[in-house]
């Protein structure tokens, strides 16, 4: 994907930021922990749940100060909540932003927080997913995580940065999965170095904004996935119990990251909250709406689909756009969805257009052209990535998709 870097002067720093899609609402993300704004484009599932997202809104992605292709920060001098918050006031104001729905994903859910109690003008709706006000155990909130646990963490970053540390936590669905924990690993190494991740880290588990709760006014939704093994489902209840008129929805899943699993449920709720803008049509995921469309019904009507059966169809478009480069087989599907290999492969054709390997190729494929356009992996790692035994049989593939070779095509960029 080809948007934009800018950037916002905070003061003496920049901040770096994209805008994605062009809906009459705005929504700003606040990412978690660490990021880079150009390798989530590589992380598989990342870059078509950001392009849901923003069907119906125009979205906004910020590397946070000191992250990824922010302005770096003295590890000694950590930047306070306030701080981050004129970061993002920063933003706002080049983009001319007067109002916005805000999104605090993870460690970025105390600063949504902060941000709406003290700006509650700036601030339309508020979305809380997968996070906390507190994470660490304190003596009066015994659902924090202990102080020997956050010690670990501590410790294995220290020892182990550059590997898929904390995958398991994240994303245990593909924390198996090589391709994935090769990504990953790279998206931490090109997001922060082993002692800033330290520092973040240490101060994002200090935070406790609790007493702040009780004074939010905008309009909020908590998420939470009940199965999140990294933040308990308990610290985001919490949130929701002590925000007065707060919308508390605990989704199935054990994924931390909200690109992997069934995203499709996150992004309609963040959707519905936000209010309907049908600007913008949804390439990826599908809305709840989408099984009632001129396809949805003739497939009912000639009793060839139940509406079981439409929903898990769809659930599985949602589930092979993140998960893609696993490549599962039409039997795994069938036997994980519940849902006969007949149908499977009748319904799922019928209704988008592609077979199941078809659709799984495509979206293969245009992983393979981002890491050919954006890094500089080898042709032959981006077909073993992209699942390719034969380089031969992945350029071929390539070209009659994109009409060029994928050398051919790094070469253009450099010429034009």
């Amino acid at each position: 994907m080809d948007f934009q870097i800018k950037y916002a002067k905070s003061g003496r720093l920049n901040i770096a930021y994209q805008v994605i899609g062009e809906g009459k609402e705005t929504l700003i993300a606040i990412n978690g922990w660490i990021s880079n704004l150009e390798e989530c484009w590589h992380l598989p599932g990342l870059p078509e749940w950001l392009i849901a997202l923003s069907a119906s809104c125009k979205l906004i992605i910020f590397d946070k100060r000191g992250t990824g292709l922010s302005d770096r920060v003295n590890e000694i001098e950590l930047p306070s909540l306030a701080q981050r918050m004129e970061d993002l006031k920063a933003i706002m104001t080049q983009e001319k932003i007067s109002t916005t729905h805000l999104l605090g994903f993870s460690e970025g859910g105390p600063m949504a927080l902060q941000f709406a109690a003290t700006y509650p003008e700036k601030i339309k709706s508020l979305i809380i997913y997968g996070s906390y006000a507190c994470w660490r155990q304190m003596p009066d909130y015994d659902i924090g995580l202990p102080a020997e646990i956050h010690e670990k963490s501590i410790k294995k970053i220290d020892e182990h940065w550059g590997q898929a540390i904390g995958l398991h936590l994240m994303g245990p669905s593909v924390c198996q999965n090589k391709v994935y924990q090769n990504a990953w690993a790279s998206f931490l190494r090109k997001s922060a170095s082993p002692n800033t991740a330290i520092a973040l880290y240490k101060m994002n588990s200090a935070i406790d904004i609790r007493t702040i709760l009780p004074k939010i006014t905008v309009p909020v939704l908590v998420l939470h996935r009940e199965g999140d093994k990294l933040i308990s489902p308990a610290l985001g209840k919490h949130i929701a119990d002590h925000i007065p008129g707060a919308t508390w929805l605990l989704l199935p899943g054990s994924d931390h990251f909200p690109w992997l699993g069934n995203s499709r449920d996150i992004v309609n709720a963040i959707h519905q909250f936000m209010g309907p803008d049908d600007s913008v049509a949804n390439e990826y995921i599908p809305s709840a709406a989408n099984k009632h469309d001129t396809l949805a019904k003739m497939a009912l009507k000639t009793k060839k689909l139940t509406e079981e059966d439409l929903d898990k169809l769809f659930e599985i478009k949602t589930f092979l756009a993140s998960n893609y480069l696993q490549n599962p087989s039409i039997n795994d599907i069938s036997r994980d969805f519940g849902i006969n290999t007949f149908k499977l492969k009748l319904g799922f054709k019928y209704l988008f257009k592609l077979p199941v390997k078809q659709f799984l190729l495509e979206l293969r494929l245009r992983h393979a052209y981002r890491l050919i356009l954006e890094t500089e992996k080898p042709v032959a790692e981006v077909a073993a990535i992209t699942g390719y035994q034969q380089t031969a049989n992945f350029s071929k593939a390539f070209r009659q998709k994109f009409g060029k070779n994928p050398n051919a095509l790094r070469r253009s960029q450099f010429i034009s």
